[in-house]
């Protein structure tokens, strides 16, 4: 039994870590993207 629990919380610990990775991932994509497209509105005034 504890063996399972130390196996389920070090699972859940990879989850979170991997979402948080995403998480990330998606907010600089979107920061990036944002950011891309003040540039291009900026370039051509």
């Amino acid at each position: 039994d504890f063996a399972n629990l130390t196996t389920v919380g070090e699972l859940n610990k990879m989850i979170n870590d991997l979402l948080e990775i995403i998480l990330k991932g998606a907010i600089y994509a979107d920061m990036h993207d944002r950011f891309a497209k003040q540039l291009s509105i900026t370039a051509h005034k």
